[in-house]
């Protein structure tokens, strides 16, 4: 009797075992055939407590640095080449740095061989290590050469690219915002959608992963507008849902009611669902006034959206500028850094603020 209730009991064990390594083969399959598709989603940090995170970032930053001798001489060293944002990759040393040469294009730089989210730290005073490289240059066009403000979101980049002015590189008479995989920081790969502006320019742009399918902004000449597009595998097409002015800035108790002439936006979602937006700009000319990192609660509907301004914060930025590119970092569910450039290179070097 015993013998027999233990040979039973052996066979459900066994069955158990088969099913769920049965479920886990289908799940494993499930991901690598999203991935394939187009639809896949990487892990991306969501915050506790967005506020108090944001307002834990260190005000002086850390100094690092990657030489840029592998670009064309003379490259990113005037107001026409420069470079427009930065953005740390998840779980790497990667950075994507957006700008302008010949054609609208992005940097990704390699600061060491970190394979985890924390700080880095500053390689300045000693001889770059052979990880400390631009790893590869995205190419993005040469009709729309002027590459804006950039965002990640796990896996994913987003980036706009304008239509410079016949006279000048300074605005866009028209505009492309593309999505590209960069899970492989020097192969990225465009994802399909790509959204059209054929009247407006794409000088920063944001998304962030609600519901399964992405929320993306797109933030005008100076971020003075911000229109809003969702899409559900980034593979399908984007349609637009909302437009927001700055005029409909709400404010909190004690907040200005500012909203800047951001150069870079960032989405970060806390552990609630709640969504904030940061944006970083510099209040004066390049090499004067202060650099700053606005903090606002950003509320998406079907077709409304609601802007409210909760926290100002005030940063020590030395050889770089939040006008020509920051970008934040989540960091782990605890932390945010940011991340600056300057407008060109300094001496044949990428240099890279760092606030942790």
């Amino acid at each position: 009797m015993f013998r027999i209730l233990a040979l039973l009991l052996l066979r459900v064990v066994v069955a158990t075992e088969e099913a769920c390594s049965s479920e886990l083969d289908a799940a494993s399959l499930l991901q690598a055939q999203a991935k394939k598709a187009g639809s896949w989603r990487s892990d991306m940090p969501v915050v506790t407590d967005v506020q108090k995170s944001f307002g834990e970032i260190q005000e002086s930053p850390v100094v690092l640095v990657a030489p840029a001798d592998t670009l064309p001489p003379n490259s990113y060293m005037t107001l026409t080449q420069h470079m427009q944002g930065i953005q740390r990759l998840q779980k790497s040393s990667y950075f994507a740095v957006p700008g302008n040469s010949e054609m609208s294009e992005v940097l990704m730089v390699k600061v060491g061989d970190d394979s985890t989210n924390a700080a880095l730290a500053s390689n300045l005073g000693g001889a770059p290590s052979s990880e400390t490289k631009i790893a590869s240059v995205l190419k993005i066009e040469k009709e729309f050469s002027h590459a804006g403000g950039i965002s990640v979101w796990g896996d994913y980049l987003i980036v706009g690219a304008e239509k410079k002015c016949p006279i000048s590189n300074w605005c866009g008479e028209a505009s492309r915002v593309y999505v590209y995989d960069v899970s492989d920081p020097e192969k990225p790969k465009q994802m399909k959608s790509v959204i059209e502006r054929p009247t407006t320019s794409a000088g920063a742009s944001a998304m962030v992963e609600v519901d399964g399918g992405f929320v993306v902004l797109v933030g005008g000449w100076d971020s003075k507008e911000l229109d809003f597009y969702k899409s559900s595998d980034l593979d399908s097409g984007f349609s637009k849902i909302a437009t927001w002015k700055k005029e409909e800035l709400l404010a909190d108790a004690g907040m200005d009611a500012n909203f800047g002439k951001y150069q870079n936006l960032n989405i970060v979602k806390q552990a609630d669902g709640k969504l904030f937006l940061i944006g970083t700009t510099h209040d004066g000319t390049p090499g004067i006034g202060n650099h700053w990192a606005d903090l606002f609660s950003l509320e998406v509907g079907d077709s409304r959206v609601s802007i409210t301004k909760v926290a100002s914060r005030k940063f020590q930025a030395k050889e770089t500028d939040f006008l020509a590119g920051a970008g934040i970092f989540v960091a782990d569910e605890q932390s945010l850094m940011l991340y600056s450039v300057p407008f060109n290179l300094k001496t044949g070097f990428i240099v890279i603020e760092q606030f942790s």
